[in-house]
C-alpha cells in the first residue's frame, strides 16, 4: 500500500517535470529558434522520458520500475552536479542548495519506487 502511494507521488513528480520541460522547450524555441535548437531537442527528449515514466509508473507497467530507477538516478546525479560543479547558473548557494535537496529527494523517491515496484517472486516474468 505504501509502495503504491510512493509510485503515485513519483508519477506526479515525473508528470510535472515533463510539463516543465515542455514549457522550457517552448520558451527556448520562441526565443532562440535559430540558434538554440539543441537545447530544445534536449528538453523535448527529457520531457518524453519523464512523461513516459509517469505513465508507466501510474499504470503499473513492468517497465515502470526500471524507468523510475533510471530517472531517479539521473535526478540524483543532477542534484549532486548542481552542488559540486557550480552555483552560478542558479543564483549562488541560496538557490543551489534547495534545488539540489529537492532534486535528490525526488530522485531518491524514484530509486525507491524502482526497487519496491520491481517484479515480485511468483509473478510471471
Amino acid at each position: 500500500m505504501v509502495a503504491l502511494r510512493l509510485g503515485v507521488a513519483y508519477a506526479i513528480i515525473c508528470a510535472l517535470l515533463a510539463m516543465a520541460c515542455l514549457w522550457f522547450a517552448r520558451e527556448a524555441w520562441l526565443t532562440w529558434h535559430r540558434i538554440g535548437l539543441s537545447q530544445v531537442e534536449f528538453l523535448a527528449i527529457v520531457a518524453i522520458v519523464f512523461g513516459f515514466t509517469a505513465l508507466a509508473v501510474a499504470r503499473g507497467w513492468r517497465v515502470g520500475s526500471v524507468l523510475a530507477g533510471l530517472s531517479g538516478g539521473a535526478l540524483v546525479l543532477y542534484g549532486l552536479a548542481v552542488v559540486l560543479m557550480g552555483w552560478e547558473d542558479v543564483g549562488g548557494a541560496r538557490g543551489a542548495i534547495p534545488l539540489a535537496v529537492g532534486t535528490v529527494l525526488a530522485g531518491g523517491l524514484g530509486i525507491v519506487v524502482g526497487i519496491t515496484e520491481g517484479p515480485r517472486r511468483g509473478e510471471a516474468a
